[in-house]
């Protein structure tokens, strides 16, 4: 349906966000006294949002490879997803990455920075 096209086109967008800008806060930003408000703010609403799209997935129909039916069963569905990869992918991209301690990465200054 054209609702899953453009949700699934708003969560590749969020990723690549993510993929961009926690790299650049972590290794660039981090040298300032704090993290504008605004990409904190943001990155609060990419977490919710990822977390949505980890439970969408528990009830989104598939296409069986080998019948070429549409699963609409939730048993199966929930038991497909939880199975596969894309699932533990979704599950760590629900991690609030810069909120996690990195002490091994980052000075306590440069790691308090993040978090503010």
């Amino acid at each position: 349906s054209n609702v899953r096209i453009i949700w699934d086109v708003f969560i590749f967008l969020v990723i690549w966000y993510n993929s961009v800008i926690t790299p650049i806060r972590i290794f660039i930003m981090s040298g300032q006294d704090s993290t504008p408000q605004a990409l904190i703010s943001l990155d609060v609403v990419f977490d919710f949002i990822f977390v949505a799209d980890t439970i969408l997935r528990f009830y989104r129909p598939y296409i069986d490879g080998n019948t070429g039916q549409i699963i609409m069963d939730p048993q199966l569905i929930r038991s497909k997803y939880m199975g596969s990869f894309t699932f533990y992918i979704n599950a760590i991209a629900c991690i609030p990455i810069t909120k996690l301690p990195i002490s091994l990465f980052l000075s306590a200054d440069r790691q308090s920075s993040l978090l503010t």
